[in-house]
């Protein structure tokens, strides 16, 4: 999986002064609570040296997995102590400190997904563990999608469970990160052979992400390379309304929906319909040799198709010689492209004196 760049969280910190610890006892819930208060101790002294040091922890790993300990303590003691009046009271106090510190777990997982992906993973476990746990359900508590993605990438990192992976990155779907979790899917089903999947996402991509080029772009090619050219039509001219209105984003990459519309036209040998999709892909995403050797090409062959009426022909191939001059002069190195047709273009328009300044490309 590739790396994307994870947004950082505040910490969120929280000071629990005056509680005292004891010795780690489970026997009882007397016992379960002092072991809260002891984790929270260490986390107190924590956030002063944090305070004291410039707001910076001296060791930051070490705060976040006391906090997962902290959570761990807190959920045993609730098992203990749910159905116990006289510990209503700290009932109270620890649901607070866990609603507090379940969410760190989340933000120190982001701390770590590239550096220490098996911290992360470990912090998730607890995090997912404890939100679904029903020692804390008065609390509300919910995963953010976001979480899922960064469960999914610190997972990949470590090689670990792909079916884990796989469900990840479908609640991910919905998050910041949904379009990197859709393509990550993609590739999945893709090295899984997995045909229908990769489909389905790659459809999926086009319609749920219209401000992204990249998914309406894999979604286009898939089509194109099933020779669907009617859908890639259709679809090429949502996504060409997507840029022109400005819902898509600004890419170097926005010339392919333009140039995909108009291959299906020639794939499909509407080649006057193709020959005005590459002018115009051409007029919008300048400088790319396949839309101007496409506009000349397409030119050429609507010529071929009108070789009975030479008149006809010749304005064809009148109008694909201007596109083979400006690949000529915009793509001087590209002559294996443009220097035979030009050759082609200038016999048949009678012009001797051109063709043979090209004679020489007749064998490339």
């Amino acid at each position: 999986m590739k790396k994307q760049r994870i947004l950082l969280f505040s910490f969120l910190l929280f000071m629990w002064a005056g509680l005292e610890t004891s010795a780690q006892q489970t026997s009882n819930p007397k016992a379960a609570f002092e072991i809260v208060q002891n984790k929270v101790g260490i986390r107190t002294q924590m956030v002063s040296e944090y305070q004291a040091n410039g707001n910076q922890f001296k060791d930051v790993k070490a705060f976040f997995l006391n906090e997962m300990e902290i959570v761990k303590a807190a959920e045993s003691y609730l098992r203990l102590a749910n159905d116990k009046k006289d510990q209503q009271n700290n009932v109270m106090s620890v649901l607070s400190i866990a609603q507090s510190v379940v969410p760190n777990l989340h933000v120190g997982a982001t701390q770590f997904v590239y550096s220490e992906p098996a911290v992360t993973v470990k912090l998730l476990d607890e995090y997912f563990r404890a939100v679904a746990s029903p020692q804390f359900s008065k609390l509300n508590l919910t995963a953010p999608k976001d979480a899922y993605y960064v469960y999914a990438t610190a997972l990949e990192a470590i090689g670990g469970d792909k079916a884990k992976i796989e469900l990840s990155l479908k609640e991910a779907l919905t998050s910041q990160y949904g379009p990197l979790a859709c393509e990550q899917l993609q590739i999945l089903y893709k090295e899984r052979g997995d045909q229908d999947s990769l489909k389905h996402y790659l459809e999926y991509g086009f319609n749920n992400f219209p401000e992204r080029l990249i998914p309406s772009i894999n979604w286009l090619q898939e089509l194109l390379l099933s020779h669907d050219y009617a859908a890639v039509i259709r679809d090429a001219d949502i996504v060409i309304g997507r840029i022109n209105n400005g819902t898509a984003e600004a890419s170097d990459e926005a010339w392919y929906p333009f140039y995909f519309k108009a291959v299906s036209f020639f794939n499909s040998n509407q080649f006057e319909n193709a020959h005005k999709a590459f002018v115009e892909a051409d007029a919008k995403c300048p400088r790319h040799i396949e839309l101007v050797m496409g506009a000349a090409t397409s030119a050429m062959k609507c010529a071929t198709q009108k070789v009975s009426d030479k008149a006809a022909a010749r304005q064809w191939y009148q109008t694909a010689l201007p596109f083979l001059k400006k690949a000529e002069s915009e793509f001087p190195d590209e002559s294996s492209q443009w220097g035979y047709l030009l050759y082609s273009c200038y016999t048949f328009l009678d012009n001797a004196t051109m063709a043979a300044k090209y004679k020489k490309y007749l064998n490339y």
